[in-house]
């Protein structure tokens, strides 16, 4: 779908909802754009550039920008390490685990920090210095 199409569709229905205020409301308290390529820093900046103020997230493997319009919130969603660098900072050990239908023996995992850029507004820098 263009941008045009989908700014289209969305004009039609807000139009159908005008005339149709009797009809139950559509849960789009959160309309979330994803982008799990390898574009998707390069959405997020631009997204957040387009945003202005926003608000940014991050968790265990996602990294999102968020702003609410009204009552609906716009959110662009990105794998975290296409965002952020992973760093092993240690291991740490974790003994066995015994469930019912399932049995992980003791093993070690990684301890990771992630290091996510201050602002993703901040402006790239060319090779002049500019």
């Amino acid at each position: 779908m263009t941008n045009e199409e989908f700014v289209s569709s969305l004009r039609q229905v807000v139009d159908f909802y005008e005339k149709h205020v009797e009809i139950p409301l559509p849960d789009l308290s959160v309309i979330s754009v994803y982008d799990w390529n390898k574009t998707g820093k390069d959405t997020i900046r631009i997204a957040a550039l387009a945003l202005g103020t926003c608000e940014k997230e991050s968790n265990h493997s996602i990294f999102e920008i968020n702003k609410k319009f009204g009552q609906i919130e716009l959110r662009f969603v990105t794998s975290r390490n296409l965002v952020c660098t992973r760093r092993v900072v240690g291991t740490k050990t974790v003994e066995a685990i015994y469930r019912p239908s399932e049995y992980i023996p003791k093993h070690e995992e990684e301890i990771v920090e992630w290091d996510c850029p201050e602002s993703i507004l901040a402006p790239k820098v060319s090779g002049d210095g500019k």
